[in-house]
């Protein structure tokens, strides 16, 4: 068995990412955890962010897998959730050590974001619950048999198109 690197909470030194994350935390509450009692697929993601130089975000590529509607995708660790999780937080850690090799059971989680309803699902659809943990710790992700690489994307690069349409130029 491989050893999981841990993730530990960040402590707070006053840098500018930590305030950051010290504002986006005081935003955030973990909502209701437990997968909705309704007829379509629960899953959770993982919002697994790393505090400095910069904020930033953990992403991966996925697998090329016949039958996957994110096959190949450019995503967010997480996936199907199993009764025996329990609940969707445990989803989104189990996902994330299957996928990535890390554990976040130890990661500072902030809370939940609203369920959102991906239409790339096809006829079978799926409800998927993001949770934002922050990191001090950069682990590099070993990627597991669902995942061909993984990397860690600046916020300021990824909303970068935003900020500039937003200032009137693309």
């Amino acid at each position: 068995m491989c050893d999981v690197p841990q993730l530990t909470a960040a402590a707070s030194t006053g840098s500018v990412s930590e305030r950051f994350i010290d504002t986006l935390a005081t935003k955030m509450s973990l909502g209701d955890v437990r997968p909705r009692a309704v007829a379509v697929r629960q899953a959770a993601v993982a919002v697994v962010l790393h505090n400095a130089p910069a904020p930033r975000v953990l992403l991966m590529k996925r697998a090329e897998r016949a039958g996957d509607p994110w096959s190949g995708h450019i995503s967010l660790p997480g996936g199907g959730y199993h009764a025996s999780d329990g609940d969707l937080r445990v989803t989104a850690i189990r996902e994330s050590r299957e996928e990535l090799n890390i554990d976040l059971a130890s990661a500072r989680l902030l809370g939940n974001l609203p369920t959102l309803h991906p239409r790339s699902t096809g006829p079978k659809q799926v409800e998927v619950t993001p949770f934002v943990f922050v990191t001090t710790v950069a682990v590099e992700p070993v990627c597991g048999p669902e995942a061909l690489s993984a990397f860690w994307l600046p916020l300021d690069v990824a909303t970068a198109r935003e900020k500039r349409a937003n200032s009137g130029h693309l």
